[in-house]
């Protein structure tokens, strides 16, 4: 007899697939949210569990037999029993086909120390997996060539969403206020000429804005403004307007106006010196505004109970533009004054920080008992002709003033000059003010008195005084 020996190829004898069990944040089980439905799961970059292991072969997974798990987003391997000598190089990623939301955004990085000796039965829990993104994703684990032999591949997945991550936090920046009278330092109520700017983005823990926190794709928490004056606990939110809309694109909530306003009150208050605006953020996960130190309905400081933070001061003031009466002889050119006050608290008084209201001629409607609603500068006075003029514009120091040239001797009479606050290209309706008590808001009118002169021959009775 002849004694033959040999012997075969290597055989290599791989797990079927890889797949994860127990995912849980602290001990709560991951409850499969996505970015627009279920619920919060862990904040983006705070850290997760799951326990990843090697898993034998079965015909259900597999009905074409050819050793590859047919359809790895609906197969669950994990029933399959374990392989309990797996220990070898495992690499963690994210299924970037199409398992994450919202499917609008970007795949972020998986991260976790999974050592590849520490595989105990086939199996290996990651203590310290993080995602950097928010939203849902779908987790793989993969293997090439397993025990060095080429070719030899394993393959697994996540077959539900893990997620909701969310953000850990919000941070504010960007954020500026200019007031509608720079040299002055000082906004009209009413006026729609306060520009604001602030940026709020959605931070992962640690720190990075995420990206995949946008409107539509993500359910996006809410920003809002909050105003009070001197911390006084008096919240002014409401009379907010103007204030801008805008959408969260890739994580930033930019908004940028210039037109935004404190509105008016039925009656006249402030000043408003001390105006704090801030920005409030509601997110429905639960992540905050960092460095909150404002609360526009609690007085003083606010500590634990803060809910916004403050973007700035300003100073908002509730004002008029007035016209007082003037007299003078016809011989000489009179000056009728035209100023703006704001309410002091107790009462109007003259507005020296205004020097940027402005005012034209043909804004001026002149009338008297000769010629109606004159708008041309030019008014007939007895058998002369007065022409006007805007003194200041911008105020000075508040004044503004109506210039009157004299009509000439023997020309006695009287103007009386309205401004025009809602005249096109000289809109000024904030400085309108109810001067007749009606409810309503009027422009101011005064008179002008050239000479001495009778009157009207209506009069049924007149007596002076001196």
């Amino acid at each position: 007899p002849i004694t033959l020996d040999g012997s075969s190829a290597t055989l290599t004898v791989r797990p079927f697939a890889l797949g994860y069990t127990n995912i849980n944040k602290d001990g709560t089980p991951n409850p499969e949210g996505t970015a627009i439905s279920g619920n919060g799961f862990v904040a983006a970059g705070d850290v997760f569990e799951a326990t990843i292991g090697a898993y034998l072969w079965q015909g259900a997974d597999d009905p074409n037999n050819d050793g590859i798990v047919d359809a790895p987003d609906t197969s669950d391997v994990t029933d399959n029993g374990i392989t309990p000598a797996y220990n070898f190089s495992t690499l963690l990623s994210v299924d970037t086909t199409g398992g994450y939301t919202p499917a609008a955004g970007i795949v972020g990085v998986l991260g976790g120390s999974l050592n590849p000796d520490a595989f105990s039965a086939g199996q290996q829990t990651v203590s310290d997996l993080t995602y950097s993104e928010v939203g849902s994703m779908r987790m793989l684990a993969a293997v090439t060539d397993y025990l060095g032999t080429s070719g030899v591949n394993i393959a697994g997945q996540t077959i539900v969403p893990v997620g909701r991550f969310y953000p850990h936090h919000f941070e504010l920046s960007g954020a500026n206020i200019n007031p509608a009278c720079v040299a002055g330092d000082f906004t009209y109520m009413d006026q729609p000429e306060l520009e604001i700017d602030y940026t709020v983005q959605a931070h992962r823990l640690g720190s990075g804005i995420t990206q995949n926190y946008f409107t539509t794709g993500y359910n996006v928490g809410t920003v809002s403004m909050v105003a009070e004056d001197s911390d006084d606990g008096n919240d002014l939110s409401f009379r907010l307007s103007n204030i801008g809309s805008a959408t969260w694109v890739s994580g930033q909530y930019t908004v940028s106006t210039p037109s935004a306003q404190l509105d008016k009150d039925a009656a006249p208050d402030g000043p408003f010196d001390a105006l704090q605006l801030g920005v409030q953020v509601a997110d429905t996960d639960g992540a905050v505004l960092l460095n909150r130190d404002m609360d526009p309905d609690s007085e003083g400081a606010c500590g634990a109970g803060c809910n916004s933070q403050s973007i700035g001061t300003t100073r908002v003031r509730y004002g008029r533009m007035e016209m007082v009466n003037a007299h003078g002889s016809e011989l000489l050119p009179l000056n009728l004054p035209m100023l703006t006050s704001y309410y002091d608290g107790s009462n109007f008084i003259a507005h020296s920080d205004d020097s940027c209201t402005s005012m034209v001629v043909t804004n001026l409607d002149m009338s008297n008992d000769l010629e109606a609603n004159q708008r041309d500068g030019n008014i007939q006075v007895g058998g002369g002709l007065v022409n006007a003029s805007v003194v200041n514009s911008p105020a000075a120091a508040g004044r503004l003033d109506v210039g009157l040239s004299a009509p000439g001797a023997g020309n006695t009479g009287y103007i009386d000059v309205t401004a025009d606050l809602s005249a096109s290209g000289q809109d000024l309706p904030w400085l309108q003010f109810d001067w007749n008590g009606d409810g309503t808001d009027e422009n101011p009118t005064g008179r002008a008195t050239f000479g001495i002169f009778p009157g009207s021959p209506q009069q049924i009775y007149m007596q002076e005084v001196y």
